[in-house]
Order: C-alpha cells, then sequence, then structure tokens
C-alpha cells in the first residue's frame, strides 16, 4: 500500500511539472513572439520634420520637401529579412547583420548617394504647418527618407521600415518617425565652365568638346573683380574630353558676390574681353545665372541658403583651335511598360551609339521613362549630316540577344543630325514586358492622408530600435498542445501500467 501511495504522489510531482512546464512555454513564446506579422499588408509613414535647438526643444519646419525611396523588400522565412532592392543592390549591405546605430546613419548617408545617381524617381512631399509629412498606403519594405537638394533646410537621411518591429508592440504598420532637420545660414556656389564656338555658316553657338584644357575662375567681394573672397578665391576647372567642367565653393556666407575668369596671373579678366591664345585663334567670356541671362553676380540671402547656387562661365571661340571638337547631341527617352502601363522596374538598361563604320562610340545607362543625352564630338570638318545608329544594349556595348532578353524592344534605329539643326537629333526606344502579370519589386509606395499611427523608432531620425530580423515563431499553442498530448499519452501510459500491477 506505501508502495501504491508512492507512485501516486510520484505520479502527480510529474503530472505537475509537466504542467509548469507546458504553462512556461506558453509564456516565453507569447514574449518572444514579436505581434502579428502580417505578409503584404500595408502600412503608413507619419513624419514631423522638426529642428532641435542646443537645449532640446522642438521646433516644427514648415514648408520642407522630403523625398521618399524604397530601398528594400521583405523576405520572410519564419523571420523578416529586409533585402535590398535591385535598384540598390550596389551599396551591399545585409541589414541582418547591423549591430548598432552608426552602421544604420551610414546606410542611410550611403543609400542617399546610390538613389541620386539611380534612375529611380522619388515620392515627394512637402511638410505642412505643423511640419508633418503622412505617406499612406505603403507596401512593406524598407524606405529611405531625405531632404530635396535645393532647399534652406538640411534633412539627415533616415531608414525607416513598414511594418517596423517594436519589442513592447510587435508590428507596428503605421509608423511615425521625427527626421533630424536644421536651417542653414550659408550655401554653396557651384561654376561650371562650357566650351562653345560660333558656327561660321548659322552664326549659332556649337557646343565643342576639348581634348584637354585647364582653365581658372575666381570669386570676388566687388563687381570689379579686385577684392578677392579670402586666400582661398581661386578654383582650377579641367576639361578632359568634355563641354564642361565643375568647381564649387562651400560654407559661403550671406552676401554678394562676383564671378570672374582669371588669367595666368590670377587677374580677374574682363567680362566679354578677347582672349587671345594664339595668332589665329582667340576666345571672349561672358557669365550667367540659372535663368540663363548675363549676370556674373551671386546673392546668397533667405531665399539662397543651403542652396547649390549656380554659375556658368561661357568661353565663347570665333574659329576652333587645334585639340577642341564640335559636339553632336543625341537624346534618347527610354519608356518601360509593364501589363500596358508605364512603370519603374528593377532592371537597369543601356544604350549604345554607333557611328556609321558600326564602332561604339558611347554607351549610357538609361533612366527609366525619362530622357538621357548623349554627346558625340567631331572634328573641324564635319559634314552637314552625320548619321549614327543608337541600340539597346548592355553596360559594355554589346548588342542584346532579344529571344532571351525580358522585354520587347521597339524604336532602335539610325538618328541623323544635321548642321541647321546644331548637330541635335531624338530617339526613343521602349521596353515592353513580355511576362502577363509581373510583381513589383522596386515601387516607392504611394501618398496620401491618413492620420495617426503608433510611436516607433527610426534609423537616421529620432532612433534607438533596429528594426532587422524579428521573428514571428510558431504559434504557441501548437507547443502547448504538443506537450498537452504528451501527459495524456504519459499519464494514459501509467494508467494502464497500474492497472496491470494491480491484476
Amino acid at each position: 500500500m506505501k508502495q501504491k501511495k508512492k507512485k501516486f504522489k510520484m505520479w502527480n510531482k510529474l503530472l505537475a511539472f509537466l504542467g509548469m512546464f507546458v504553462m512556461l512555454t506558453c509564456c516565453l513564446a507569447g514574449t518572444v513572439q514579436a505581434g502579428s506579422y502580417e505578409a503584404g499588408k500595408k502600412g503608413s509613414l507619419n513624419l514631423t520634420v522638426q529642428q532641435t535647438d542646443k537645449d532640446g526643444k522642438t521646433t516644427p519646419l514648415t514648408g520642407v520637401k522630403l523625398e521618399l525611396y524604397r530601398v528594400a523588400d521583405v523576405s520572410f522565412d519564419g523571420n523578416v529579412h529586409f533585402v535590398l532592392t535591385n535598384s540598390m543592390s550596389s551599396a551591399g549591405y545585409d541589414f541582418d547583420s547591423f549591430k548598432n546605430a552608426s552602421e544604420w546613419y551610414s546606410a542611410a548617408e550611403k543609400l542617399a548617394e546610390v538613389a541620386a545617381a539611380s534612375s529611380v524617381k522619388p515620392v515627394e512631399a512637402v511638410s505642412d504647418e505643423q511640419g508633418k509629412v503622412v505617406y499612406s498606403d505603403m507596401e512593406e519594405g524598407m524606405y529611405l527618407v531625405i531632404g530635396a537638394a535645393k532647399s534652406s533646410v538640411k534633412v539627415t537621411p533616415m531608414l525607416l521600415t513598414v511594418p517596423f518591429a517594436s519589442t513592447e508592440e510587435g508590428w507596428i504598420y503605421d509608423v511615425q518617425a521625427y527626421p533630424k532637420a536644421e536651417k542653414s545660414n550659408t550655401a554653396g556656389i557651384t561654376v561650371e565652365k562650357r566650351l562653345y564656338r560660333i558656327n561660321p555658316n548659322t552664326f549659332e553657338l556649337d557646343e565643342i568638346t576639348a581634348d584637354d584644357a585647364t582653365y581658372k575662375v575666381g570669386l570676388f567681394l566687388d563687381k570689379d573683380g579686385t577684392i578677392p573672397y579670402g586666400d582661398d578665391y581661386i578654383r582650377t576647372i579641367h576639361i578632359q574630353n568634355a563641354q564642361s567642367g565643375k568647381a564649387s565653393y562651400s560654407n559661403v556666407l550671406r552676401g554678394t558676390y562676383y564671378i570672374f575668369e582669371l588669367d595666368e596671373n590670377n587677374k580677374a579678366i574682363k567680362l566679354n574681353d578677347e582672349v587671345q591664345i594664339d595668332k589665329e585663334n582667340s576666345f571672349h567670356y561672358n557669365v550667367t545665372n540659372a535663368a540663363d541671362k548675363e549676370d556674373n553676380s551671386i546673392v546668397v540671402d533667405d531665399k539662397t541658403v543651403a542652396t547649390d547656387i549656380a554659375a556658368y562661365v561661357n568661353n565663347i571661340f570665333s574659329t576652333l583651335p587645334e585639340g577642341f571638337f564640335v559636339n553632336g547631341k543625341i537624346e534618347i527617352t527610354k519608356n518601360v511598360v509593364v501589363d500596358g502601363v508605364k512603370k519603374t522596374v528593377d532592371d537597369k538598361f543601356y544604350a549604345t551609339v554607333f557611328d556609321d563604320s558600326g564602332k561604339a562610340v558611347s554607351t549610357v545607362e538609361l533612366k527609366q521613362n525619362d530622357k538621357v543625352t548623349v554627346t558625340v564630338p567631331f572634328s573641324e570638318d564635319i559634314k552637314a549630316t552625320v548619321t549614327y545608329a543608337v541600340k539597346e544594349t548592355d553596360k559594355d556595348g554589346n548588342v542584346l540577344d532579344k529571344d532571351s532578353f525580358a522585354y520587347v524592344v521597339s524604336g532602335e534605329g539610325s538618328v541623323k543630325l544635321n548642321e541647321s539643326d546644331q548637330y541635335k537629333g531624338s530617339i526613343e526606344i521602349t521596353n515592353t514586358k513580355k511576362d502577363a502579370t509581373v510583381t513589383p519589386g522596386g515601387s516607392n509606395g504611394g501618398s496620401g492622408t491618413s492620420n495617426g499611427g503608433s510611436d516607433a523608432s527610426s534609423h537616421g531620425g529620432s532612433a534607438t530600435s533596429r528594426p532587422v530580423k524579428t521573428g514571428d515563431p510558431m504559434n504557441p499553442a501548437f507547443w502547448g498542445l504538443v506537450l498537452l498530448v504528451s501527459v495524456i499519452v504519459i499519464a494514459g501510459g501509467v494508467v494502464a501500467y497500474k492497472k496491470r500491477k494491480q491484476k
């Protein structure tokens, strides 16, 4: 009898232990499960653009233009991973490996550079009176928020995810974030040197290319060009196999400044004065602004702070010196059509310009549903009409195998450049996706006016959390059920054993 009681007590302890194990397992599984991840569910980004002073006080900023890029897709294998889209893949990031905030800040800065150089068009929005910008109906993925290039407010690049993983609330689909912004008190000045010649037949200005030429420009405080802008007023512009070259001044304080070309002694050359190169060749120059009006003054004020102010120094040759060539221009329009609609896709497209002998002249990456211009230089003895062929190729200039290419290509062909048109021509190439149905991988989400959202951290603004790899584990009830069945099986086995013993 005592032996039976002892076995019964042991059985009760076993049941109690297994019962506690089931409860503990369910509780732990509930803690690990980061909310309910729903594949394909859309969300929103609710941004507040604000400036923080040295005392920590925040002020919403109105009228700030933001640009939004979709930079990563979602991959789910029991865990959520964010994987760079094809158009951003050159950045080479594995977000699963990120361990601290500095890696996210660096990635945002790098991706901003990649985005600016890509053909992907951002979704633009402007902050309202409360500094708010709302992007609604957003596909799941990772997004890059940056400020517009020409703005009086500098916005630090920022990475956000939809959905966002919070350790407290699980998956958040209506995300709130606060991009870091700062008003500027200075401007940048970019000076572009451009080369032209007067066409002897049409008397129009032809763009020309320099084999290898160097020029100097200077920034001055007075309209006569006698008071330099400090010791660092000179900029050297080297033009090689191009029609133009650039130099820049950064952090220029408020005020009025003047741009001049410099002679060999670094003295300002008077505007429109003839400059003799040799006995047979000479040029004169002028300075124009962004509106293409002759004006060598630069004004930094409330309207131009934090912008990149453009000034153009134009050298105009009466004859074509040795080492300079006339330019032709071919404008290539690229259309990408998927399911009958123009779309931006993750693929990259290239075109190559061939001369009449079949030699490749230039290969260029095309901008989707946009235009690019290819410059083709030729010498003084140019004919009245020059013909080129434009074909879609890979990045190395190899003509594509149209049978294996994922798109039907139309519009390739020849382009005639005529002197009467200043050697300018155009062509339009359309790529139509062969597949009937395509799942977009590089769209940039949507826009709208939905309000609200849950507080969440981000990367690039007021950010602390890390939305990279958060599991959505198997339902804890499943494991509880497995253990419960185990208990019943064991219990049944013990009961059967006791009955056999009683017999």
